[in-house]
């Protein structure tokens, strides 16, 4: 069943204005769902009843989401185009794979908009997400005078942690 303690907030919500959503599911299909703008399917791949939780905080071309699911799900979908996504999985009970690639605690993922992506969960999962609007982003970036390198990020992929994210 989805709570929803707030109001959608416009596409072009101001800052002070966050949407904020809470859901508990209990389908896989109801779960993908949650996700606005990512046109994603889920696939329960195990046996027994499905329980999920979901959690995302909008505001200024910002979406922090965290997403809990019980049983092993294939995720198929693309971000929103003109976004990028930076994901970790928290409390895994076993390694899971993304697009065709083992992942494990070590990983974080990368995500383009408008690029597909499959990712088969683990068996007990809690992924924790930020997704941010690239031009944004880039004006962010313009203003503080940082720029990533050219090239950084142009497709979905794994990031292997390093010693300083621990």
């Amino acid at each position: 069943m989805n709570r929803f303690l707030g109001h959608p907030a416009p596409r072009s919500a101001t800052a002070d204005v966050v949407d904020v959503r809470v859901s508990d599911t209990h389908d896989a299909d109801e779960q993908a769902a949650c996700l606005t703008d990512w046109g994603q399917c889920y696939e329960q791949m195990s046996h027994g009843s499905f329980d999920g939780h979901f959690e995302s905080y909008r505001f200024d071309g910002i979406e922090i989401f965290r997403e809990d699911t019980n049983q092993v799900v294939q995720q198929y979908g693309q971000p929103q185009a003109g976004t990028m996504t930076l994901a970790a999985l928290l409390n895994i009970s076993d390694d899971g794979r993304f697009c065709g690639t083992p992942v494990t605690p070590d990983h974080y993922f990368f995500l383009r908009g408008g690029r597909e992506f499959h990712f088969r969960t683990p068996p007990r999962v809690t992924m924790v997400a930020v997704t941010v609007d690239m031009e944004r982003f880039a004006a962010y970036c313009q203003r503080v005078g940082e720029l990533p390198p050219p090239g950084t990020c142009v497709d979905n992929g794994l990031i292997h942690k390093g010693e300083q994210d621990e």
